[in-house]
């Protein structure tokens, strides 16, 4: 006999890994009804899907018989805290031992509520939401997207001028159509742009459908005050998950007012509190690295973040002890503040470009990297390297980068590895001042590992649960 797991509706087998419910509680309106599924149904992706539109259609005579339009939405799904979320037909499988009710709902049929205009060039028509909000009209227009096949409300909302204009578009359409289309007409630029909704700040990659935007709600645009420093470019922080066993692993991240996430994958909902921003990602992880996200199914080999620097919650830099000879020593209680990050000749090590990709090679294998994370470290930053004739760079401890990133793993991890790194550019000509990096570049590269901290014993040991990160910055400065 398969073993098996049983609740009052459901039952999951693991007889070939089938999962499989035995009732399902379906509900449209007020109206709800226990549906009754067959043992033997096969769920492959979209199936489960087409059936239960199928019973709605048969159960729900007000829904009509477009499955394009049937969709259902759930408030059961772990860590959203009640929130009720769309489920996509790709989603619905695996779902079937944590979901007991969906609702069922109708998405409208916009073009017998208003018409549709066709955007063929992919631009925005003459009448641009910035435009209408230069002129003060309050006229509807249309609006960019690669899916005409139904359109929402939006309403644009001007911070700076208190003129607020309704446009069309589709519920794929990223923010980022949004800010270019104002860039384009308005003369905003892209980075100068802070757009939110309902009181939170949204990001270029999200779409309306993934903020759960609803006809006729409002998108607000403010110009910022500052704008993102321009000396600091913040690079692709990735983390690796390995656990000892497939483990539900939460990963929650928390940074500074000195930054902003401005790219997240798996994409997932950023929240602001009084401490900074906050996002968490919770995966099924396996002992080889690859992730798969609850709730999507999307695999992935690790998880994804980047962030802009502001020009606000400024905090003393880091601070630096004398250490000993050719080394340098953070003090436990340093602070790195992403905003006033710099380098000089005390704190770095300088490389000959010809020369820095053996180098980082060495020192990030002396830091536990393994072959992929390495790689994809050196290819990552590559470009930006070989712009330079010589690289001043610097390794930060895991305590003061903890203190700008703040990183919670649940269930605890037995060793973590974040590997930070700053560097900049400079010229043949500066090399005077940069005497003693260049002098501290011949030391064995190992000592980094006593900078950042890193046990290596553990980082190495595939029988310990590990999470493993690495990032950068180039400071121009």
């Amino acid at each position: 006999m398969p073993a098996s797991r049983t609740s009052p509706l459901f039952r999951v087998s693991t007889e070939k890994n089938v999962l499989y419910t035995t009732r399902l509680v379906l509900q449209h309106k007020m109206h709800k009804v226990l549906v009754k599924l067959s043992p033997n149904y096969n769920y492959v992706a979209g199936g489960l899907y087409r059936y239960l539109q199928e019973q709605a259609i048969k159960l729900f005579p007000d829904v009509g018989n477009d499955h394009a339009t049937i969709t259902f939405w759930s408030s059961e799904l772990p860590d959203f805290e009640g929130e009720e979320v769309e489920i996509s037909e790709f989603a619905l499988p695996g779902l079937e031992d944590v979901i007991r009710r969906l609702v069922v709902k109708v998405r409208p049929d916009v073009a017998h509520i208003y018409p549709r205009e066709r955007v063929d060039n992919h631009q925005c028509p003459s009448a641009t939401p910035s435009a209408q909000l230069n002129s003060g009209t309050t006229e509807t227009a249309s609006f960019p997207s690669g899916n005409e096949w139904f359109q929402i409300r939006v309403g644009v909302y001007d911070t700076s001028t208190k003129q607020r204009v309704e446009v069309r578009c589709t519920p794929d359409t990223k923010i980022s159509k949004f800010m270019e289309s104002v860039e384009a007409a308005a003369g905003i630029p892209y980075g100068d742009q802070v757009w939110t909704y309902n009181n939170h700040k949204v990001l270029p990659d999200a779409t309306l459908s993934g903020l759960l935007f609803r006809d006729n709600d409002t998108l607000h645009l403010a110009r910022a005050t500052t704008r993102p420093l321009a000396t600091l470019k913040f690079g692709k922080p990735v983390i690796y998950l390995y656990p000892t066993t497939t483990t539900r692993i939460s990963t929650t991240l928390s940074i500074v007012p000195e930054w902003e996430f401005s790219a997240i994958y798996p994409v997932v909902p950023a929240k602001n509190t009084e401490a900074g921003q906050e996002l968490k990602w919770v995966v099924d992880a396996e002992p080889s690295g690859t992730l798969t996200e609850v709730g999507t199914g999307l695999k992935v080999s690790y998880l994804y973040w980047e962030a802009d620097t502001i020009a606000k919650g400024l905090m003393s830099p880091l601070l630096l002890s004398p250490g000993s000879p050719g080394k340098t020593t953070v003090l436990d209680d340093a602070r790195f503040t992403p905003n006033q990050a710099s380098l000089d000749s005390k704190d770095t090590v300088l490389v000959e470009v010809a020369k820095i990709t053996p180098y980082l090679d060495d020192a990030l294998k002396a830091l536990g990297l393994h072959v992929e994370a390495r790689t994809s470290f050196i290819t990552y930053w590559l470009p930006s390297l070989l712009k330079n004739e010589y690289v001043a760079l610097r390794f930060l401890p895991q305590s003061a980068y903890e203190k700008a990133a703040r990183l919670t793993v649940e269930p605890v991890p037995d060793v973590v590895a974040r590997i930070f790194m700053l560097f900049k550019g400079v010229g043949a000509n500066d090399l005077g001042v940069w005497s003693e990096a260049g002098e501290r570049a011949k030391d064995d590269v190992g000592h980094w590992t006593d900078v950042v901290g890193v046990d290596l014993e553990k980082v190495r040991d595939a029988g310990l649960f590990r999470v493993i990160e690495w990032g950068g910055m180039e400071v121009f400065n």
